[in-house]
């Protein structure tokens, strides 16, 4: 007997239906497997159950009545049981088996009518549904209801009594407002935020998981479409952070970053769930405060472009640990500015927890333990202990000492971390005096010195030769400002001593001490103010802390309870180191931070107008277009230069000038 199956139509209106498995059991044709691939899931329909065919044991199925064949039950999408399809027998028939075939016709045809009319009552249904008439599959639903001998007066009256227009509704809304405004992007701002604002209010991430699986996953059409429109993505950044384990939104997030805007994902907590996403928030980040470091550290964008790296690096120690692991395998294997810039980052980024109180000593001295040459156990521990107290102690020093002054010291890298040296100085160079016993100074010496100068790489003896020069200039500077009262007297031998740059270092931070105590009354000593410009003059390295001592000066004398003349005294003197910073190097900070003193009312108009006419005096053509944005609003401002005076200072006319024939 030849039998073969015939598919005619089916239920899912989705038309996704296949057979992918056919099992036989002897001469009988038992099983055929369907899978609807949109839904996930498997149907099965059976002719007959044989205890021998090993494939249809634990199949569970529903049967619709006793006949030769059978159909299995399924759910559409509103829920309504329905047969899956239909299956009709083609039989070449065997002349000993007629009288069997006839009564089989018979038992289908009968089948096929019951079937029939479940499939009228189960279209009757979808098309009671509310706006049934606008869902795509309204046209198989319609066909298949013909075919199956539906009247039309049926599904005219279905859909007329169940349309609730509310798409319409919103278009003619959407017009009204039209009127009302005639500005067409205030109208589609307020219907997106309106949209946004009730989505938010309403979305349920269980159903749009479900909605996600059934419409085939990375396969839904209207995806694309909605991450293309920036509103939608703020809408998708929005419910992703309030729902952050949402499987929809989360392959949302996923195409945005493929679509290339992984520069607007702002919220860490959504990056971070899944590693490329992250890694490219991460990258961004990272190019972004590069190319604002070109024009110089403590510029107004650079910190901000900063301050969002350390928001996305800082998120948590997984995304600290992998950032920071990142930077030193790029500092390894790459060389020169490259290599310099990922060991800035994984510096500054270290010095910026450290400041959000974010204890990373331990990180720290991990990602140490990948370096080839092995650093002993209890180097480590010693590292680990004063890094976690922040505070030295001379065991754990001693400990350093011997093994760095051993024939095969240990890596330089272990001592060379910022805030360990920084700890080093205030040890030996605080204002209040040196906070080391005499017979353990030269360890904490010894290692400052090694930590300042001597490399990986030996090179015939001049790390050696360094290293002494550089420890009797660090011995020489704490004995000289133990014992010297007066500095006007030991100046030269100072400024002689300022050569070495952590004996610069160390000097920097004795003034700093100086002028900012609570000691200090009155006019800062001139010589304290010879040794900063000397210091920012020789060591380009410094001109951060210059600068940023410079700054906590002049915020120390705005608040002192003085006369205005004397305070704008000693502020002048402050504007007097911040040209000459100006004049070594550091332009941009230097004039945005007189540019936002002035807009933020902390400096006296006249201080401004000198400071301009100082710069005015030291500078010339050509200048860069930075220069030329922070430069100029306070040269072009009438309130700081009168247009009439110009006469008397033909510099701010001549450089006014200049700037409008550039830009012209």
């Amino acid at each position: 007997m030849n039998r073969s199956l015939i598919l005619i139509s089916s239920a899912l209106l989705d038309g996704s239906v296949k057979v992918i498995a056919v099992t036989r059991t002897e001469q009988l044709l038992c099983i055929i497997y369907l899978s609807n691939f949109a839904y996930g899931k498997h149907f099965v329909f059976a002719r007959s159950f044989h205890s021998k065919c090993e494939r249809c044991k634990g199949v569970n199925f529903t049967f619709l009545d006793s006949s030769h064949w059978r159909v299995a039950y399924t759910f559409s999408k509103s829920g309504v049981k329905a047969p899956l399809a239909y299956i009709a027998v083609n039989d070449t028939r065997n002349p000993e088996m007629e009288e069997g075939e006839d009564e089989e016709a018979g038992s289908s045809t009968e089948l096929m009518e019951e079937e029939k009319k479940l499939m009228l009552e189960h279209c009757k249904k979808l098309l009671q549904l509310p706006d049934f008439v606008m869902e795509p599959q309204i046209e198989a639903v319609l066909g298949t209801y013909f075919q199956c001998g539906g009247d039309p007066e049926t599904v005219v009256e279905s859909l007329c009594e169940n349309y609730s227009c509310m798409g319409q509704i919103g278009n003619i809304l959407s017009d009204w407002i039209g009127d009302l405004e005639p500005d067409i992007a205030v109208v589609q701002d307020c219907l997106e935020t309106t949209l946004s604002t009730l989505i938010c209010k309403h979305f349920q991430p269980e159903l749009a998981d479900k909605i996600f699986e059934a419409e085939g996953g990375p396969g839904i059409e209207w995806l694309p479409d909605l991450i293309s429109h920036g509103p939608w993505r703020r809408l998708v950044y929005q419910l992703a952070e309030q729902y952050p384990h949402c499987l929809m939104l989360n392959f949302a997030v996923k195409l945005i970053s493929d679509a290339g805007f992984q520069h607007e994902i702002s919220n860490v907590n959504t990056a971070a769930q899944q590693l490329e996403i992250f890694s490219r928030v991460l990258l961004s980040a990272i190019d972004e405060v590069l190319a604002e470091h070109r024009r110089g550290l403590m510029t107004e964008k650079y910190e901000k472009a900063f301050e969002e790296l350390a928001r996305v690096v800082c998120h948590s120690e997984h995304t600290y640990l992998y950032t920071q692991t990142l930077l030193r395998v790029m500092s390894q294997e790459e060389s020169g500015m490259r290599a310099a810039a990922c060991a800035h980052l994984s510096q500054a980024l270290h010095k910026m927890a450290h400041e959000r109180e974010q204890d990373t000593a331990a990180l720290y001295v991990a990602l140490l333990q990948f370096n080839e040459e092995k650093i002993p156990p209890n180097l480590i521990q010693a590292m680990h202990t004063m890094m976690s107290k922040q505070c030295l102690n001379p065991a754990d020093i001693t400990l350093l000492y011997q093994q760095y002054a051993s024939p095969n010291p240990p890596p330089v890298e272990l001592i060379r971390e910022p805030l360990f040296v920084d700890l080093l100085i205030d040890s030996l160079f605080s204002y209040e005096g040196v906070k080391v016993h005499t017979d353990h100074r030269p360890k904490y010496v010894y290692l400052l010195a090694y930590a300042s100068c001597v490399g990986e790489q030996q090179v015939d003896g001049r790390s050696s030769q360094q290293l002494d020069s550089t420890r009797d200039g660090v011995e020489r500077l704490v004995t000289l400002l133990e014992s010297a009262e007066d500095l006007l007297k030991e100046l030269q031998h100072l400024i002689y001593s300022i050569r070495i740059p952590v004996v610069a270092a160390g000097l920097l931070h004795y003034v700093k001490g100086y002028l900012l105590s609570e000691d200090m009354i009155g006019e800062p000593e001139p010589v304290h103010l010879v040794l900063l410009d000397q210091i920012a003059s020789s060591h380009p390295n410094l001109h951060l802390r210059v600068f940023q001592m410079l700054c906590e000066l002049y915020d120390r004398q705005s608040s002192l309870n003085e006369a205005a003349e004397v305070i704008m005294e000693r502020q002048r003197n402050v504007i007097d180191r911040f040209v000459h910073l100006l004049s070594v190097g550091l332009a941009l900070p230097v004039v945005e931070k007189v540019n936002r003193m002035f807009r933020d009312g902390q400096i006296d108009i006249s201080l401004v107008r000198y400071f301009a006419v100082e710069v005015l005096e030291i500078v010339s053509p050509p200048y860069s277009q930075d220069f030329i944005d922070v430069f100029l609003p306070i040269v072009a401002n009438q309130e700081i230069f009168d247009p009439s005076g110009h006469e008397k200072m033909p510099a701010a006319k001549e450089f006014i000038d200049h700037c409008t024939a550039t830009a012209a």
